[in-house]
């Protein structure tokens, strides 16, 4: 375990300089030198992955489906398209009916 935290410690330090020389460079290498908290999270927490494709997986059914239709005919329509698909999708990743879910919302007094 200290030796774990020796070669973390070490790379830290690694990329700390590999980011600070990009920094000097280029705004997407101050960018990263600023967050570069963020972008090694997966290394400290054994859960979290080091892309994003669910995210970008999760997207792809929707954009296609713009794709082919055409999109909406408004602002308005766009947003709630897109506000909807979110909750329908983290609905069913949480195992919930999204109709159900809908109803519940809908009938709800509080709305």
């Amino acid at each position: 375990m200290e030796g774990e935290s020796s070669v973390r410690a070490a790379v830290g330090r690694s990329v700390g300089c590999v980011l600070r020389w990009l920094g000097c460079w280029c705004r997407g290498g101050r960018r990263m030198a600023k967050h570069r908290h963020e972008l090694f999270i997966f290394v400290r927490e054994p859960a979290a992955l080091p892309d994003n494709n669910e995210a970008e997986r999760a997207l792809r059914q929707i954009v296609m489906r713009r794709k082919i239709s055409g999109g909406t005919r408004s602002t308005a329509g766009s947003e709630t398209k897109m506000t909807l698909a979110s909750l329908f999708g983290t609905w069913r990743r949480r195992g919930i009916n999204p109709f159900t879910a809908c109803r519940v919302l809908l009938l709800s007094p509080d709305s």
